[in-house]
């Protein structure tokens, strides 16, 4: 897989995240982090603890990721391929990183949301001191 495509994965996750689909995201891409929880349930739990952390209540509803990397894996026995990190801006300009690895069994690639984590506050981001 290409760049733009794992790019065009992390976007999608990002409009269904903003959007607040987290049973689609759940669906197509599971989460790694779940522990014998629902797995909507853990996205949805999780996010909700990570957004917490920078004092936001939803991300931005405009769905745009404010950047995507795409970071490729040396050969290895693991069969990981890529990771995908996401950021998404909050609807209190703080940032959510979403991450994403890609991995490979034979011919199939399969997607799996790895981890949500609080990047920041927007103060924090700006360099500038919270009040």
């Amino acid at each position: 897989m290409d760049v733009e495509s794992l790019e065009n994965i992390g976007i999608n996750v990002a409009r269904l995240l903003c959007a607040g689909d987290i049973k689609t995201v759940a669906q197509k891409f599971g989460y790694a982090l779940s522990y014998n929880r629902d797995i909507a349930s853990a996205i949805g739990e999780d996010l909700s603890r990570e957004l917490k952390k920078v004092g936001s209540s939803a991300l931005n509803a405009a769905g745009r990721p404010l950047a995507i990397s795409v970071r490729y894996f040396d050969s290895n026995e693991s069969n990981l391929f890529a990771l995908i990190e996401v950021r998404i801006q909050t609807s209190d300009f703080a940032s959510i990183l979403v991450e994403l690895i890609v991995s490979t069994k034979e011919r199939d690639t399969y997607v799996t949301l790895e981890d949500i984590s609080a990047i920041g506050t927007f103060n924090e981001i700006c360099g500038q001191p919270d009040n």
